[in-house]
């Protein structure tokens, strides 16, 4: 797994308060009003549109919007890339997530919420928050990568860049998780060790890939670069 270097660290912070391919093609202009972008897609991934009942087949270049349920399968893998700041979540098998972002002027606000599996998040510097809500706990973030692992009863964290604030909401335990350790919280009790091999098992960032995406907002055009780990 890759980590940042040691002399970085300091300037990425990340809070974490326990309270609970094809090509993407040209987009229209209501591209400019997604939240997100699809820029990979593999196996069984779903896609229920405003959280709805209805799932269709998540595809390379669908757009997403506030309130959009995603879900992988058993051999499901996705990587989804915000529009605003290219901040960038990758999803695992057997991962369920709902986006939801909210714009105020040039300030937009994302929360993820995660209610199962693993999923690996890169966060830029940006104007907005940045959450991860889980059964146990929210990750507010500002500049960051770490893997979340999570299921009813517990919320791992395994830091790659930054630091992990980790406040227990029912004891007020709180606990920094530095990059290369991993910190875990029932709800109740949080801990921190070293990250092991075993910790690591089967999360890998994969290969860096560039695509250039154009966006038409009115009747201007830019251009969407964007990298990210397939």
């Amino acid at each position: 797994m890759r980590t940042m270097k040691g002399g970085r660290l300091a300037a990425w912070v990340l809070a974490v308060v326990l309270l609970l391919g094809a090509g993407p093609g040209a987009w229209a202009a209501e591209a400019a009003k997604s939240v997100a972008v699809t820029v990979k897609a593999t196996g069984e991934v779903f896609l229920a549109v405003g959280g709805g009942k209805t799932e269709k087949a998540l595809k390379t270049g669908d757009r997403l919007n506030d309130g959009d349920r995603v879900r992988t399968g058993a051999d499901g893998r996705a990587v989804l890339v915000f529009t605003d700041d290219k901040s960038q979540l990758k999803l695992t098998p057997q991962t369920d997530l709902v986006l939801h972002a909210k714009r105020t002027g040039s300030r937009t606000d994302k929360e993820v919420e995660l209610s199962t599996g693993t999923l690996w998040s890169k966060v830029t510097r940006q104007q907005g928050e940045f959450r991860i809500a889980t059964p146990t706990s929210v990750a507010s973030v500002k500049g960051t990568a770490w893997w979340t692992r999570t299921n009813p009863e517990q919320t791992e964290i395994i830091t790659e860049e930054g630091i992990v604030a980790l406040l227990s909401r029912r004891t007020g335990e709180s606990v920094d998780v530095l990059m290369g350790r991993t910190g875990s919280s029932d709800g109740d009790h949080s801990s921190v060790r070293e990250t092991t091999p075993d910790d690591q098992q089967g999360l890998e960032r994969g290969e860096l890939k560039r695509i250039v995406m154009p966006i038409t907002d009115g009747d201007q055009t830019r251009e969407l670069i964007i990298e990210y780990y397939e």
